[in-house]
């Protein structure tokens, strides 16, 4: 008898575990179910860097008796249903303390300001924590919930926003050297849906764009000129966006 009470006084004062997950929407490493994450006002606006992704991030703490603290910086992040990655102009909160309190049933806004999507996409991701990531959500939104949203208000890809940055045009190879071909892209379209480079021989593929590649000049090559095609396209079939770049080389023996 007496070890029975012993064990029901341990079971009793014992503290619960903490679960940690990671789920789509979920919040962990704390008890902070009572503090909502949304988003409001997501539009697109004319600003200094053609047209931007302007949205706000609030947070509410629901509880009536709990204080919730968040570790700033805040971590905001931009995807879309293409993997593209969206990088931000600005995000700013109303406060530079290393660590942001809300008491029970305050709020505090974060304004951000983002690359605008490009024309083809339809789902947008934004994933939000804190400096710690004691907070962590999933937001999802569908363009045609943004403010201003049209396929005219979404950004055009331009030729302006593919760039060979290296080899410069002209420059002269000998056959089997390796050519260390360097792509970049615009700040206002970002890193584009998939890429590729075409060479005499063979045409090498990239879904990730990276726009670092290795090139190989084959050994039995003529001399003359030698022509890559570098050609990236953003957004999906039908209305995907496709821009191509050539380069002239020079090979001598």
């Amino acid at each position: 008898m007496l070890k029975f009470i012993i064990l029901v006084l341990v079971l009793i004062l014992t503290p619960p575990l903490v679960s940690i997950s990671i789920a789509d929407g979920f919040t962990y490493g704390h008890d902070n179910k009572d503090i909502d994450v949304s988003i409001t006002d997501p539009q697109l606006k004319s600003g200094e860097r053609a047209k931007e992704f302007i949205f706000y991030i609030r947070f509410k703490n629901g509880s009536a008796v709990k204080k919730f603290d968040m570790d700033h910086p805040f971590d905001v992040r931009v995807t879309d249903e293409f993997n593209n990655t969206y990088h931000p102009f600005k995000i700013q909160s109303n406060t530079e303390r290393d660590v942001v309190s809300l008491y029970p049933s305050e709020e505090m806004l974060i304004s951000c300001s983002f690359q605008a999507p490009v024309a083809g996409a339809k789902k947008i991701t934004i994933r939000v924590s804190d400096g710690l990531e004691k907070i962590m959500r999933n937001i999802h939104l569908e363009t045609k919930d943004i403010k201003n949203w049209t396929k005219e208000t979404a950004i055009e890809i331009t030729a302006d926003d593919l760039e060979i940055i290296y080899p410069k045009e002209k420059k002269v190879f000998a056959p089997g050297d390796t050519i260390y071909l360097l792509v970049g892209f615009s700040e206002r379209a970002g890193r584009p849906r998939n890429l590729h480079v075409v060479l005499p021989d063979y045409v090498l593929s990239d879904e990730q764009a990276a726009g670092q590649y290795e090139l190989k000049i084959p050994p039995d090559s003529d001399e003359g000129n030698m022509e890559i095609v570098v050609m990236a396209e953003w957004g999906s079939p039908p209305e995907s966006r496709v821009i191509s770049k050539t380069l002239f080389l020079e090979i001598k023996g």
